[in-house]
């Protein structure tokens, strides 16, 4: 935009004029900013002060961050809480289809929890700069894994029919509403989408992390979605509605043992290959690693009590 647009001295000499200088100013700085982030302008600009204060108003803009720094932190510390509890869970399954004598009790689940959490701890303190060759092996381990059941599901498994699987819906849990239960149960699928936005949080320790943190976001996303799905659907094709009432309280393995037929072959994919508790193992220093820099910076920020002592780094790790 020239000056002398805008008149003498730069300056509209009307003022039913200024309305559209105005305009024609906010649309440069809009280019402007869309330039300086490299991307060309490809939606109408419709919304105004008045139609997108309904979203945040600048004056709760504080508490809003506040309150969302906190959830945030929240949900991330009972997200990593809630991996080792359901790993502990699966743990003391495995332990209960192997022996039969044995009685599950609450306070066993505790210990295992307590001993991936300490695991976990080490991984993400002591060995924090093995921490990315971890996330190698983990990858690497995962991909044999996924293998490894399909092959057992695709070779070995009695398998319902197509129509059965995609046409068929039966409440066999007893929700007094099919629906209900139905999203109910989607809750245990997310597993395999949530903390896709971990790499965010490690992004001050990601090289070229404004490319790389958005690749690793989008890319555990689609992994998780792709590999979920063909494993859903494997799954639900070797589903035995049986199974529903297994003792471990985890349908899915005793769906393993009515696959295999062999107790041995079930913990060998239940402790060693199956992409659930390797995810959940390996997934737990990853947990920790992403909870424990959200913490960090959001006690950076003055977010938490102690913040000074919390959001203290020591310079060796």
């Amino acid at each position: 935009m020239e000056l002398s647009e805008y008149g003498k001295a730069g300056v509209y000499e009307e003022a039913a004029e200024i309305p559209a200088t105005r305009k024609r100013y906010d649309d440069m700085m809009d280019r402007i900013d869309m330039d300086r982030m490299g991307k060309k302008q490809e939606l109408k600009r419709n919304f105004r002060v008045l139609s997108i204060i309904c979203f945040i108003h600048p004056k709760a803009q504080k508490f809003i961050s506040y309150l969302a720094g906190w959830l945030l932190t929240t949900s991330w510390l009972v997200g990593m809480a809630s991996g080792f509890f359901l790993i502990g869970q699966l743990a003391q399954a495995c332990i209960s289809i192997a022996d039969p004598s044995y009685v599950p009790q609450a306070w066993q689940v505790w210990l295992f929890v307590a001993m991936f959490a300490f695991a976990a701890g080490v991984a993400n303190t002591v060995l924090a700069q093995y921490l990315a060759l971890l996330e190698i092996v983990a990858a690497g381990l995962f991909v044999i894994a996924f293998a490894a059941n399909l092959i057992v599901f695709w070779v070995m498994a009695s398998h319902n029919t197509a129509s059965e699987v995609f046409n068929s819906f039966d409440n066999g849990a007893g929700w007094s509403n099919a629906g209900f239960g139905m999203l109910t149960a989607q809750l245990s699928v997310l597993y395999l989408l949530i903390g896709s936005d971990g790499a965010a949080h490690m992004s001050e320790e990601i090289q070229d992390a404004s490319l790389n943190v958005p690749r690793g976001i989008w890319g555990s996303y689609l992994l998780g979605a792709v590999t979920g799905f063909i494993m859903l659907v494997t799954f639900c094709f070797a589903f035995n509605p049986d199974a529903l009432a297994s003792p471990t309280g985890f349908p899915f393995i005793q769906v393993y043992l009515d696959t295999t037929g062999s107790i041995g072959s079930l913990e060998t994919l239940n402790t060693r290959a199956d992409p659930s508790i390797h995810r959940f193992s390996f997934g737990g220093a990853n947990f920790m690693a992403s909870a424990s820099r959200q913490t960090f910076a959001f006690a950076r920020d003055g977010g938490l009590p102690f913040s000074r002592h919390i959001a203290k780094v020591r310079s060796q790790r």
